[in-house]
């Protein structure tokens, strides 16, 4: 079994920069391998490859042949607040197209180290070397041979992590001025970021840079008082701290940084949590209306048809129904 695996920011503004040379040699890369007579297909094992610079690029091996396997996919560049780091993970089996997956992987690595890391269980030498199972135009190729080949030189050092755990971009970007201490007022209710978690308090002076809080200080509701920056005091209007071991699947959630607050769609992976998606605090209530419409919708799909009682609308002059008696509506 060979597995290969990535992880990149879509919003650093490297990978931005890159992603038009990533598509394009992405491009030559599949038109290099198909050359030695791999065939590379859509991400079903199907069609076409995905290159397209505004959704991303995806393909697989020859399903035809039985010789796909998981498919390979990046995503385009995007803008999410705070940069989420996505990550992706191929087990190829040493396939064909796995010389395809491994080319563009370190060509990608190449062109933005900034933004793009990859670790494979494969080791850098075999990376090297090509497999006595591909046609034999392609057994003496290999990822490292077709970048050099095709673009600045075969790369010496290894880009390859032997983990992407906890792996964390940093971005050039300035970083944006803390919040103004006139945001706030003596009684306001706020959390803070006291060791290590964020705890709820209340504001008790203001200061020219700084704001002091008298907050709880762990879980017998002891409280300590001190002076913090802006940038680690928010408002607890609308937020309720919520222990991550209790998030699920869908909850919409309120994560924070330096800079402001953001929506999140949390997903939960087998061993973590990770923030998949990002959105602006004008959509909150456009997900959740449309979670709860898709709850009552699913329990409105289990109800026998001839069980679904409806009331009828109260008309003037009339009186209402009463809701213990609907009158079922004509379906």
């Amino acid at each position: 079994m060979t597995t290969h695996s990535w992880a990149y920011q879509p919003g650093h503004p490297a990978y931005h920069q890159a992603w038009p040379t990533m598509v394009g040699d992405a491009r030559r890369i599949i038109e290099y391998v198909r050359r030695l007579g791999i065939v590379i297909a859509g991400p079903d094992g199907l069609g076409t490859p995905v290159l397209n610079q505004q959704v991303g690029i995806g393909f697989n091996g020859d399903a035809s042949t039985d010789l796909a396997g998981e498919p390979f996919t990046l995503l385009a560049p995007d803008c999410p607040l705070g940069h989420p780091v996505a990550t992706g993970t191929v087990t190829t089996n040493r396939k064909p197209y796995d010389l395809a997956v491994t080319t563009i992987l370190l060509r990608c690595a190449l062109l933005a180290p900034e933004a793009f890391a990859v670790a494979s269980d494969a080791s850098w030498s075999q990376w090297g070397s090509g497999s006595a199972t591909w046609p034999a135009a392609a057994t003496r190729h290999s990822s490292r041979r077709i970048v050099a080949d095709l673009f600045e030189g075969r790369p010496v050092a290894s880009p390859l992590r032997e983990s992407l755990a906890g792996i964390w971009f940093a971005t050039a970007t300035a970083e944006p001025s803390p919040p103004p201490v006139r945001r706030f007022e003596a009684g306001q209710p706020v959390h803070v970021h006291a060791y290590g978690n964020w705890r709820p308090g209340i504001v008790t002076k203001l200061g020219r840079t700084r704001v002091t809080v008298r907050y709880t200080r762990n879980g017998a509701g002891e409280t300590a008082e001190r002076a913090f920056p802006t940038t680690e005091v928010y408002s607890a209007e609308g937020i309720a701290l919520v222990p991550v071991d209790q998030l699920r699947d869908g909850d919409v959630v309120v994560t924070v940084n330096a800079a402001d607050q953001s929506v999140a769609d949390v997903r939960h992976g087998p061993r973590r949590q990770r923030v998949v998606a990002y959105a602006n605090a004008a959509e909150l209530a456009v997900q959740r209306a449309q979670y709860e419409a898709d709850l009552a919708e699913r329990a409105l799909a289990q109800v026998e048809p001839e069980n679904r009682l409806v009331a009828e609308p109260w008309k003037p002059g009339g009186k209402p129904n009463s809701p213990h008696s609907p009158t079922p509506r004509p379906r």
